[in-house]
């Protein structure tokens, strides 16, 4: 029995309430339930709208995960609602978060198409002039179909251009379809992956969301398109790695992923030469993959390994926390770092309760005052530490008159020389002043990282090793005007320097708890 007719059946013996609750035991799907890998797919592509027949929210989970912003369609009063910079996903027979809105009777199919003229028009703007790709179904839906007929009629050459996926060994033609439409047969998931792996190539990246550098745009990166202020290396590497894991698993392949995944790698590295780590994952990650061949448990295997030893490295920040915090302590951060805030939260929490906390604005990550600062308070949120943001010259204020006992920094990279001696290590622009002022007011300088950030530097390569770079341009948020003022000789310019190398003095600990010879408190 077609499911149309199913639905009549249904309702005419147990009602709307009936057929509903049938329908939702039917397309409700848990919130842990995986999501398809195909949805995961079409998460990753640009696509500009997705027009959808069913009742399920598998594609909108799969968008919400990759951080993309959507806003679901169903009624004509959704319509009005959309917002600029949302990817509109148009459910025309409604969904199972809605429940009175899913068409399933003849008669419901009949109101649908009188009551929801405005989707309708939605969808045909929608198409208009755009690639049409219908998987699925073959547009044997009649509603979509009517929809394309009409609007092929109406804008000639202007119309869509219209792929139609079928499965192999299905019918060479789409039946009783009245304009031009190309039929591929393929697996769905293998087509999406070629369509993917092809669109990466070609370098069609979209904006990024928050921050002006392309590599965030890239889905290996999706985790860290919302984020008020840079991430962190440390971030990066596990969106990166979290991300390669869904890949392999979604996209079934193994070539073609890791050749996207080096993409990202080098777009990052070519905005952010300075991601040394990174770099030297993704050579690590190379290496081990020359033995998997196409084998994709195997490649999946390699990476959830990593993630899993980066995963057990947090038990080892959390535990120097123990000795690197001490009752009483005033403390000053600076610049957002997971290791460093592993370090604190590993504190005991009769310690935590007699410390104090000051985090220092980080500007040249923050596009608006104290976004660095608000990130490290969220991650702190559970503690038991007092805490107070200051800007950083306030810092400077505070150590001067020995308001603050220990400074704690994280570090992008530990430069150690021949001896396997750190002798200085870069973090943010700002961290050089920070140092310089404890040196002066013998306040004791923590720098937390880990192995993988230490690098042999010949001392005197030390300064032409670390690339320059300027972050975010600070003007587009500042004061109203100012990007448009100017001298008589040329207009207000704008530096905000993204590193320091910073001298490793006297007063300088560096812990690495992964690294045997530098897991233990030691100083030059």
């Amino acid at each position: 029995m077609a499911f149309e007719a199913a639905c009549d059946t249904i309702y005419q013996h147990q009602h709307r309430a009936g057929l509903e609750d049938l329908l939702c035991q039917r397309y409700h799907v848990p919130t842990n339930f995986e999501i398809p890998p195909a949805h995961r797919i079409l998460s990753w592509l640009p696509c500009s709208a997705f027009v959808t027949s069913n009742y399920d929210q598998f594609i909108e989970r799969a968008l919400e995960q990759e951080r993309r912003r959507l806003f679901v369609i169903i009624e004509n009063t959704d319509v009005p609602r959309l917002k600029r910079g949302y990817t509109p996903v148009i459910k025309y027979h409604g969904c199972v978060s809605r429940p009175r809105t899913m068409v399933a009777t003849a008669a419901d199919l009949t109101a649908a198409r009188s009551e929801r003229r405005l989707v309708q028009q939605l969808i045909a703007v929608t198409l208009a002039n755009r690639t049409l790709l219908v998987i699925g179904h073959g547009l044997s839906d009649e509603d979509l179909r009517e929809h394309v007929e009409e609007l092929v009629g109406q804008l000639d050459e202007y119309a869509p251009t219209i792929v139609v996926l079928r499965e192999p060994g299905s019918a060479d033609k789409v039946t009783n379809l009245s304009f031009r439409h190309e039929v591929v047969h393929e697996d769905l998931t293998q087509f999406l992956n070629r369509l993917l792996h092809a669109y990466r190539q070609a370098g069609l990246d979209a904006d990024a969301r928050f921050f002006e550098e392309a590599w965030l745009s890239s889905a290996f990166f999706a985790t860290l398109r919302q984020a008020a202020v840079l991430p962190s290396e440390t971030q990066v590497i596990d969106a990166f790695l979290h991300h390669l894991v869904d890949e392999l698993g979604a996209r079934n392949e193994v070539d073609s992923v890791l050749a996207d995944a080096g993409s990202a790698v080098d777009g990052a590295l070519t905005e952010r030469p300075n991601y040394a780590a990174l770099r030297r994952t993704w050579a690590a990650l190379a290496d081990m993959f020359a033995d998997v061949g196409s084998d994709v448990a195997a490649a999946e295997e390699v990476v959830q390994r990593l993630i899993d030893a980066r995963e057990a490295k947090k038990a080892l920040f959390r535990a120097i926390g123990r000795d690197v915090v001490q009752g009483n302590d005033r403390i000053l951060i600076y610049s957002q770092s997971q290791r460093v805030l592993q370090t604190l939260q590993g504190a005991p929490q009769a310690t935590q309760r007699t410390c104090e906390v000051f985090v220092a604005e980080c500007r040249p990550k923050s596009p608006a005052p104290y976004q660095d600062a608000s990130a490290i308070c969220q991650s702190l949120a559970d503690s038991y530490y007092a805490i107070t943001v200051c800007p950083d010259v306030v810092a400077i204020n505070m150590i001067s008159n020995h308001q603050i006992t220990k400074i704690i920094m994280g570090t992008h990279a530990i430069y150690v020389d021949e001896k396997q001696q750190p002798y200085a290590f870069v973090n943010t622009c700002g961290s050089l002043a920070v140092m310089v002022a404890a040196e002066r007011y013998n306040v004791p300088l923590v720098v937390i990282g880990e192995q993988i950030k230490v690098e042999p530097v010949p001392r005197a390569e030390a300064r032409d090793h670390l690339f320059p770079h300027q972050e975010q341009d600070l003007l587009e948020g500042a004061v109203v005007g100012l990007a448009e003022l100017m001298t008589r000789r040329a207009p207000i310019a704008h530096t905000n320097i993204g590193y320091d190398l910073v001298p490793i003095g006297p007063l300088t600990t560096v812990r690495v708890p992964d690294d045997p010879l530098l897991s233990q408190p030691a100083t030059e």
